[in-house]
């Protein structure tokens, strides 16, 4: 499964947008995600996930045989 960062580091206050390819996802989305948001704190894409910081996770489970990810700052939103 291929994986596709789009985005600069957000270091602030930040939404999160993660698309899973429904044939290549082999595990519960919900243990994905886990997996893949504390690999983003690991490279230091984003400080933390706690709600202080990612105030929106949007999760779809689609045919895009990638992983997507789409880490949007939030310009004037201060961590």
């Amino acid at each position: 499964m291929a994986l596709g960062l789009t985005a600069a580091a957000a270091l602030g206050r930040f939404e999160l947008q993660v698309t899973l390819d429904e044939k290549s996802i082999r595990c519960d989305a919900d243990n994905c995600l886990k997996q893949l948001i504390d690999y983003l704190v690991m490279i230091e894409m984003i400080t933390d996930d706690s709600p202080k910081y990612m105030r929106s996770l949007l999760v779809t489970i689609g045919k895009k045989e990638c992983v997507t990810i789409t880490i949007t700052p939030l310009e004037g939103e201060d961590g």
